[in-house]
């Protein structure tokens, strides 16, 4: 399968998407951070092994909830729980707005940006399948 902007990584790349996320890191290192994923791979497991790695440069985690297992759920809350000792939010989310409400309260993202998810995922779920 070929790359695309809305693919960047090959699907079994956990290990590049980290060295990819420090290489970051390391060429913004005045910026904080926030990693983006889904529930269905490795991601939880792989950005909170990063926020340990990089204390106080990860933000949020936002997580997709792609598979609804409640075993999988739970292991992504005791994630959060365990990320949270360090400052930093695990957020599981079944969609982007809610994601965006939480980025809104943490001041990470603007109130027109928070609107214009809302706006996008409206009209998204108009859409016909």
């Amino acid at each position: 399968m070929g790359l695309t902007l809305q693919r960047p990584l090959p699907r079994r790349a956990t290990e590049h998407k980290a060295r990819l996320i420090e290489q970051m890191l390391g060429l913004y290192n005045d910026l904080p951070f926030v990693l983006i994923g889904d529930s269905g791979q490795h991601d939880p497991e792989t950005y909170a092994r990063i926020v340990h790695a990089y204390p106080g440069r990860i933000r949020a985690i936002y997580i997709r909830n792609v598979n609804h297992d409640a075993s999988r759920d739970d292991a992504i809350a005791r994630l959060a729980k365990e990320v949270a000792e360090t400052g930093c939010d695990l957020v599981l989310a079944s969609d982007s707005v809610h994601m965006a409400e939480h980025a809104r309260a943490h001041g990470l993202i603007s109130a027109a940006g928070l609107e214009a998810v809302k706006r996008e995922t409206q009209r998204e779920n108009q859409l016909p399948p």
